[in-house]
Order: C-alpha cells, then structure tokens, then sequence
C-alpha cells in the first residue's frame, strides 16, 4: 500500500492550530518549491469574513484563486454565508484545484486547521450525500443561539460516539450537519463514510508552537482585528445575513454580534441591574478579551485533534520544514 501511495502525485498538507504561523510558513515554502496554495480553513471559504477568520490580505474579494505575495491561492471565498458548503463540496473543489496545480507543474500546498477537511482529503473519505433538511437544520441553528453548541455536541456525541474523532467539537457547521444526517437517517454519521481510493502522496506537516507564545500570538491578532474593523466588518454581515446562521456565530462574530445587539441599550442602566446578561453589559475591551479565551480554547482542541494523526511531522522552524520538503520532493 505504501509502495502504491509512493507511485501517486505528491502534495504538502500544513495544519496546526489558528494563529500558529501556517499561512507566513505556506508563502515561504511555496516561493521556495514552486508550490500554489489550497484553502483548508472551513471560515476562509465564505466572502466577506474576512477579518475575524484571518484570511489572507489580498485585493479581489470576487475570485476564488487569487494571488498574495506572488503565490497562487485556491479555494477561498467560493461561497456567500448563508450557503451551505458541506465537506463533500469543498473536497471537490480542493481536489480540482491540486489537479490543475499539478497540470501546471507546480507543487499543491493545502493549508488550514479544519481537520475533517484534510482527513476527508488525504483519506479520500466520501461523506454521505444526505440531502438538506432545512426545517431540522432551522431547528437545530435556533438550539445553538439559545444553548450553544455545547449543546448540540453532546446530542452528537450521545447519537454517535464515533465523531469525536472526525468532528471538531467548536465547528458548528460541521456539528450541526453530522446532527441533522444522524436525525434524518437514524444512522450514526461516521458509519455513513465510505473510503476511496487514495488520490495523492501526501506529506502533513503540523507547526507546533509553545502554549504561552501561541496564546500570546492570538491576542496581539485578537488587539490587530479590534483595531482593524471587526466591529465595522460584523456590522456589515449583520444587515445582510441571520445572527443566527452557523457562519455568524463563528469566534469574533458571535461575541461582536452579542455585543451589537445592545446598541439601542443604555449600558449604566444594564450595569446597575444585576439580572441583565453578561454580554449585554460588555465594553469593547471585554468582548476582545472573551474571544481572545475563546481562540486559545479553539486552539487547544484543534491542537487534541491533529495530536491524534500520527502521520504528522512536527516542526518548529522553517529550516526544518525546509529540509523535510526537500527530501520528500527529491
């Protein structure tokens, strides 16, 4: 088997948790080995999320392959938030976009921390095509705006124990899909999955970064974003899409959009009374701080996740993720 994986076309996988350095480490490997990159980020996908979700700068919002720093990007913005984009569709989509890397003779770089996405890729899983039912998915996205997805993951996990270990647990879209899939066919999600054939030699490098430097990483992010319209970008996508979609409850829109929801509020009023929620009597600087908890969370699961895939070479520097795609290349 491994002999027959070998004979298949190479590509790269980067993950590793959010702010861990995967996108500065992409460019540089990209620039070095000829290599175009792939979107694996499950937030990246969606236009106009912009700031909140890290995405690359770049100056067209209207394509889905685009350029940044001189390397081709594939596989982001390739859909508005309020479609939905199952794991099937952007594997799809990935796989087209490797073949045509491939064609051109340049080296495919799939970069992201959404793990399903990648195991769904490098496993070739075929997730089931379970038609949309919108009146139990209605049902569900109205459980995670009053309970959270909390909630909805230990319904998951009740129905189906198995998709703790292909579901990330923060990820309401994938959450509240492996839901509605196990209530519509009374199956467990994860015995739905069929395995293909494997369609590329892939190599998976993970970026481990020490807890305090990570953490400290994603507050100067989380201080960057605040400074840089993330209240203005959330107000936005508020006028035209449902707080209650899945994509709109994602860390730093759903703290923001919890926060807006009080504009018309005095707040020394909702100081004094002792019964008023939380959120509601916030300031700017202590909703940064609770996205700022929420992302070091975020990433600690994210970091259990890919910690299970022993295929993964942890690096810690650019020279060693040098020398490892040197060698898998040569």
């Amino acid at each position: 088997m491994l002999a027959m994986t070998e004979q298949l076309p190479k590509i790269f996988v980067m993950c590793g948790p959010t702010a861990s350095g995967k996108t500065d480490l992409s460019i540089f490997l990209a620039k070095k080995f000829g290599g175009e990159i792939v979107n694996a980020d499950s937030r990246q996908i969606y236009r106009g999320m912009d700031i909140a979700t890290a995405k690359p700068k770049f100056n067209s919002f209207q394509l889905s392959a685009f350029s940044f720093q001189g390397v081709r990007h594939h596989v982001f913005d390739i859909a508005s938030p309020d479609e939905v984009v199952t794991v099937a569709i952007w594997k799809q989509k990935a796989i087209r976009a490797i073949r045509g890397i491939l064609r051109r003779g340049h080296v495919p770089i799939v970069v992201g921390g959404t793990g399903l996405y990648i195991k769904t890729l490098v496993e070739n899983l075929d997730i089931p095509q379970v038609p949309p039912n919108l009146k139990l998915r209605a049902m569900l996205e109205r459980e995670l705006a009053e309970k959270g997805i909390t909630s909805l993951w230990h319904r998951l996990i009740k129905l189906d124990p198995d998709a703790i270990h292909v579901v990330q647990s923060n990820n309401s879209r994938r959450v509240i899909r492996a839901l509605e899939v196990c209530l519509a066919t009374h199956q467990p999600f994860t015995k739905l999955r069929v395995h293909g054939p494997v369609l590329f030699n892939a190599f998976e490098i993970g970026i481990t970064v020490p807890r305090v430097r990570l953490y400290r990483r994603i507050d100067r992010r989380v201080e960057w974003q605040m400074r840089h319209g993330l209240v203005r970008e959330t107000r936005r996508l508020l006028k035209k899409y449902p707080r209650t979609l899945p994509a709109m409850t994602g860390i730093g829109y759903g703290e923001i959009a919890d926060y807006l929801s009080l504009r018309g509020v005095k707040r020394s009023n909702l100081r004094r009374d002792r019964h008023a929620p939380p959120a509601l009597a916030m300031t700017l600087d202590e909703v940064a701080q609770k996205i700022k908890f929420h992302t070091h969370n975020f990433a600690r699961r994210q970091l259990i996740w890919f910690r299970r895939d022993p295929k993964i070479h942890w690096i810690k520097t650019k020279k060693q993720a040098t020398r490892l795609a040197r060698e898998f290349l040569s």
